[in-house]
């Protein structure tokens, strides 16, 4: 086959990040699996335009299912041969092909990849770590580039990080709260136990099975009295050995009733005075938050199903069902699912475990009776990627919501366009399928990770087809309203909300009216804006969380993508119907204003909050039961 007929597959150019370095090839019997995602046959129907779909009033949204989806929008066998075809000679083999899921598994050796795809294979070193890439593209023949839309597996740089944020002195708080319940809580058992005694003598005293054996026992002395017959004395043993049997037993139960109780009655006295104790702290409960922010009233999350991505990490059941017990709930419905090798791996990194705990607990607390599913994968690409697939063609609980605590600036993702082109696509059918997506906005303010002196936001929050969640300081008045500004604590140091405009999505349709606040570094900008909604994120007022056994404090961004996650699930449960996407419909609504608080306080660095929307705090703090009738009565708008 002549030069001529090789082409780039779209997407697949990329320059390693200026802070990549190649450190050595990779060795040429290394295995890889790759996946390719195919694009979808020539004879489907045209496949519904998201933005379409997000400007539709909710009553004329109808959605497909898994099986829909599949069975109109799969990719072409023939692409799928031809492939397969092409990567035999190069001694790669196709361990799998999922037309319906339009992917694509192929197997093989570094060197047979690399003659495949006419590239180079190279082991990068970045920040002390390394990871596998290539430079240049991926070249094909060009009847079989056209029918790739991305291929992931080859490139395994790390492209998200986590967004929660442990909060030291918030921490220390809550441990000295902890040791005054404690205290309070011994101080009151005391005078419980006295209680608790009185009422077991008074029971014993007054029992049937008791005063049974005092009967017997009086009468067999009255006998014995009487009697000069040694023999008397082995009557009294068998006769007394029953109702003595009866009274032991009832004896053990009273005691053991009341000792449940003491149990149980000191167990909800720490409870009460820790939570009271948390309270005066200014840390803030899951379910607190929810009811401040007025998520919709008769609901709990009950029928729903919420997915959540994680990328590494783990969670321990205790931690969850403690974490339950001390609110007051009940267990969650909960389930793993492991995609690409990844599995719930507690104890191995552990500030993943935290990001792990905070997105369940967050997302349990708020929204208690919701189904949820984890989806484990790797930390790489392909692991993201996969992961988001597993959630939208899970045909066992079909997630209506998926909360992704996990991004990174998109500086990093620019030298991945082609993952950025499969998650998007992937995106889009959620918005088919009538799923909302929900992302932490990131923890580095407006400059995120990259620290090269240009201004930044994170993906995948600045996708359109998601809700990206940007961080706020809460602080409650004495009369019970709230005050939010925007939270930066320290931005260069990740403790603060990102936000601004995109480079890699221009400016949607629905965003276009907003008036850009101007800042003499910041400029404008006329990409994507981001955040579209904001949440208490600060450490300082953060979320109280039980992490390997120990009671913590955990904030950022990661902890405001699952919290809204469970407030859609709420508005799906009291509207009786899936959502999906909405940013066109919220932004383009005439009267939104009444479903968020505006908040015009605060910077994250470079961007400064006003009123209305702005890149810091976006709409402002959504009032969820009020988001909920905006959305059940917005009259839509054509896309």
């Amino acid at each position: 086959m002549s030069e001529e007929q090789f082409v780039m597959v779209e997407g697949s150019h990329h320059a390693a990040h200026p802070s990549c370095y190649p450190y050595k090839m990779v060795p040429p019997d290394q295995y890889y699996q790759i996946t390719i995602l195919l694009r979808r046959r020539s004879d489907a129907k045209p496949f519904p335009d998201p933005h379409v779909i997000g400007a539709l009033p909710l009553a004329e949204r109808t959605y497909l299912t898994i099986e829909e989806l599949e069975q109109d929008y799969g990719a072409s066998e023939d692409d799928a041969d031809a492939l397969a075809a092409y990567f035999t000679p190069f001694g790669l083999t196709v361990d799998s092909t999922d037309l319906g899921r339009r992917t694509m598994t192929v197997g093989g050796l570094a060197m047979q990849f690399a003659a495949a795809f006419r590239t180079t294979l190279l082991i990068f070193s970045q920040g002390g770590s390394f990871h596998r890439s290539y430079v240049g593209g991926l070249q094909m023949p060009e009847d079989l580039a056209d029918s790739v839309i991305a291929i992931t597996g080859l490139d395994e740089r790390p492209v998200s990080v986590t967004r929660h944020q442990p909060a030291s002195g918030a921490a220390t708080l809550a441990d000295h709260a902890h040791t005054v319940a404690m205290q309070r809580t011994q101080a009151d058992l005391g005078a419980q136990t006295v209680d608790a005694l009185k009422s077991i003598g008074n029971s014993l005293s007054g029992h049937a099975d008791i005063k049974a054996l005092q009967k017997t026992h009086d009468a067999l002395i009255d006998e014995l009295s009487d009697s000069r017959a040694p023999a008397a004395l082995g009557t009294y043993g068998r006769k007394i050995a029953e109702p003595l049997k009866r009274a032991n037993a009832a004896a053990a139960d009273v005691i053991a009733e009341h000792g449940t109780a003491l149990t149980e009655t000191a167990a909800e006295m720490a409870r009460a005075h820790l939570l009271d104790a948390i309270e005066r702290t200014g840390i803030k409960t899951a379910p607190q938050i929810a009811d401040l922010y007025d998520f919709p009233k008769d609901t709990d999350g009950t029928g729903q199903c919420i997915g959540i991505v994680e990328l590494g990490g783990g969670y321990l059941k205790s931690d969850l069902d403690n974490y339950l017990a001390f609110l007051g709930l009940p267990e969650v419905d909960i389930h793993d699912v492991e995609v690409a090798g990844g599995k719930n791996a507690p104890g191995v990194i552990e500030p993943y475990d935290a990001e792990v705990a905070l997105d369940i607990q967050v997302i349990a607390g708020a929204a208690p009776g919701a189904k949820l599913v984890v989806y484990f994968a790797p930390l790489h690409a392909r692991g993201f990627v996969e992961a988001v697939q597993a959630a939208l063609y899970d045909k066992t609980s079909r997630p209506r919501v998926l909360s992704i605590s996990w991004d990174l600036s998109e500086g990093f993702w620019l030298g991945s366009p082609m993952h950025v082109r499969h998650l998007e696509d992937l995106f889009e059918t959620a918005a088919a399928l009538g799923v909302t997506i929900l992302c932490s906005a990131g923890d580095y303010g407006s400059a995120t990770t990259l620290h090269d002196g240009q201004l930044w936001v994170d993906y995948p929050a600045s996708s359109p087809l998601a809700i990206g969640c940007g961080g706020t300081t809460l602080s409650v008045m004495e009369d019970d309203r709230l005050g939010e500004t925007v939270w930066n604590t320290f931005a260069t140091f990740g403790q603060a909300t990102g936000g601004g405009f995109s480079k890699l999505f221009p400016r949607p349709a629905w965003q276009s009216q907003e008036t850009v606040p101007f800042t003499p570094r910041a400029g404008g900008g006329d990409g994507r804006g981001v955040p579209d909604m904001a949440g208490n994120a600060n450490p300082s007022t953060g979320y109280l969380l039980q992490v390997h056994g120990k009671t913590t404090v955990i904030g950022g961004t990661s902890a405001v993508a699952p919290l809204f996650a469970a407030m859609m699930a709420r508005i799906n449960q009291s509207l009786d119907k899936p959502v999906g996407y909405i940013n066109p419909l919220i932004y383009q609504a005439k009267d939104r204003a009444s479903a968020f608080e505006d908040i015009n306080s605060g910077s994250n660095g470079s961007y400064w909050a006003v009123e209305g929307w702005d890149p810091v705090s976006g709409l402002g703090r959504p009032i969820g039961s009020a988001l909920r009738d905006l959305i059940r009565d917005a009259k839509g708008t054509p896309a």
